[in-house]
Parts: C-alpha cells; sequence; structure tokens
C-alpha cells in the first residue's frame, strides 16, 4: 500500500517509484527469457549456438549477448520473442501482482481491492543507440482509450536502469497542464478514428507556454514507476556498448469508469516494428 508521503509525491509530480517485487521473482524471469533466446539462437543461428552458446549457462549472457547476436542476424529474431514474452504465464503473474494492483487503486482513488483493465502491454528490448523505435515527446492519454481514468507502469524487468542504460525521461510536473506536441492530434486521430497504433516520433516538439525542466528518472530493478497519464514522457536512450535495455510497460485502467468511451485498441503495430 502506498503512504500518504507518496501519493502526495504522485499528485505533486506525476509520478511514484514503489518498490514491488523480489529479485529473485525478476531473476527467475530473466532465467525465462534466457531460455526462450537460447531456443531461438539454436533454431535460427545453429552456427553460433553450437560453436559457443551451447557451453555458456549464464542468463545475462543470453539476455545480452545472446539478443544481440539473433538482433543482427535478423531483427524478425528479436520481435518474434518481444511478441511472444507479454503473453507468457510467467510474466502475467508479475502483471497482475496484488501490491500493483493495491498502488494503482489508490492512485486512481478506487477501492484497494477493485478490478482493472489493462491494455498496450510490453516489454521494450533496445539495443545501444538511437534507432526508429526510440520513442519521442508524448503524453498517452493522447493515444489510449478516450476519457479512461488510467495509471501508467513503467518498469525495469531484466536489470537496472540507469541514466546509461537509459532511464525515463519526463517533463517535470508536466502533469494536468494539457501540453500537447506537434504529434498529439495526429496520434488522436490515428488511435481513436483509424484504430491504428501511434509512434511518437523522435523529434516531436513540445506545443507549451509553461517552463517546465527534463528529468531523467532511474529505477532499480525490483521497483515500479507509477506515472499520471498527462505527464509528458520519451524513451530514454541506451548509450551502453553491450546490453539490451529491457523495460516493462503496461496500463491500467479503471474498469468500472462511466466516463471512458471503451474501445478495443489496435495496440501494436505490424511484427516487422516494436512498439512502446
Amino acid at each position: 500500500m502506498l503512504t500518504k508521503k507518496q501519493i502526495t509525491f504522485f499528485n505533486n509530480n506525476g509520478y511514484v517509484k514503489v518498490k514491488i517485487f523480489k529479485k529473485r521473482e525478476l531473476n527467475k524471469f530473466k532465467h525465462e527469457l534466457a531460455k526462450l533466446i537460447k531456443v531461438s539462437l539454436k533454431i535460427n543461428y545453429p552456427d553460433f549456438y553450437n560453436k559457443i552458446v551451447r557451453y555458456n549457462k549464464k542468463d545475462d549472457y543470453f539476455v545480452h549477448n545472446g539478443m544481440f547476436e539473433l538482433t543482427k542476424k535478423n531483427r524478425q529474431y528479436l520481435v518474434n520473442i518481444y511478441n511472444q514474452l507479454p503473453s507468457s504465464v510467467d510474466f502475467y503473474k508479475l502483471l497482475s501482482d496484488k501490491n500493483i494492483k493495491y498502488a494503482v487503486n489508490q492512485l486512481l482513488q478506487r477501492e484497494s481491492n477493485s478490478n482493472l483493465y489493462v491494455n498496450a502491454t510490453t516489454i521494450r528490448m533496445d539495443v545501444p543507440g538511437i534507432t526508429p523505435y526510440v520513442y519521442g515527446w508524448h503524453r498517452d492519454n493522447n493515444a489510449n482509450i478516450q476519457d479512461s481514468n488510467f495509471i501508467q507502469l513503467w518498469a525495469p524487468i531484466i536489470s537496472n536502469v540507469n541514466k546509461k542504460l537509459g532511464g525515463l525521461t519526463i517533463l517535470s510536473k508536466s502533469h494536468g497542464k494539457n501540453i500537447k506536441t506537434d504529434r498529439s492530434d495526429r496520434e488522436r486521430e490515428l488511435v481513436r478514428k483509424l484504430n491504428m497504433p501511434s509512434r511518437p516520433l523522435l523529434n516531436a516538439k513540445i506545443i507549451s507556454k509553461h517552463s517546465l525542466k527534463e528529468k531523467i528518472i532511474t529505477c532499480e530493478l525490483g521497483s515500479v514507476i507509477l506515472f499520471h497519464n498527462s505527464l509528458l514522457h520519451k524513451s530514454g536512450v541506451n548509450k551502453t556498448k553491450n546490453k539490451i535495455r529491457y523495460v516493462w510497460a503496461t496500463f491500467y485502467h479503471d474498469l468500472y469508469s462511466e466516463n471512458w468511451k471503451f474501445k478495443l485498441l489496435n495496440e501494436k503495430s505490424s511484427n516487422s516494428k516494436l512498439t512502446k
């Protein structure tokens, strides 16, 4: 459960960091990801597998080096894992953790055990450098269910996310100010009229008279960041040389809202591209 201090911090800043998981829970999930990568290497890159992979049993090797090799061979191999992992039973267990449920409901000002609707659940897998899959400035209430009352979760799921790996970049205290970007109208049109996924461009420009500062929020493995649906944010850039940036993102909605205009959204782009 969140403390009064944490709730006040969220209201003032648009986000709050909460310790949820024990590292052993996430290490188990990392082990399952490592096995998935190992299977893909065995099938799709047997030469590399037979020379190196079959003799290496360290999970960290597979989730970073192994995934690198798959990506270099054919990015579609990474995309396949990206699409499979968020639909796995072990991930659903993390997604529905009771402490997340209680915290989100507190922020939504609902009874702690109220049911929630989730969508746009992903695990980002970012290789080093600026790529076509890095998101620019956006706020998620532009590109989700209209008039929904929801909270977004953002969290490291394989290793700590520091500034070098690419923390969550926010526009400090921008929540509730109805700040737009030069892509906001197009994002709403894509999602709500055409039911197409929206990818905020890296060069999206903020349109605002407010003087607000950029802030990079880092997060340790086991903690999650819960943030307001109107908080302006963008992807962090992976500035490492040899690590994959794994970040879990999910939207938790008030299932019993009388105001939302519910619509089943097309949450992902084609399987040749990664979404947020």
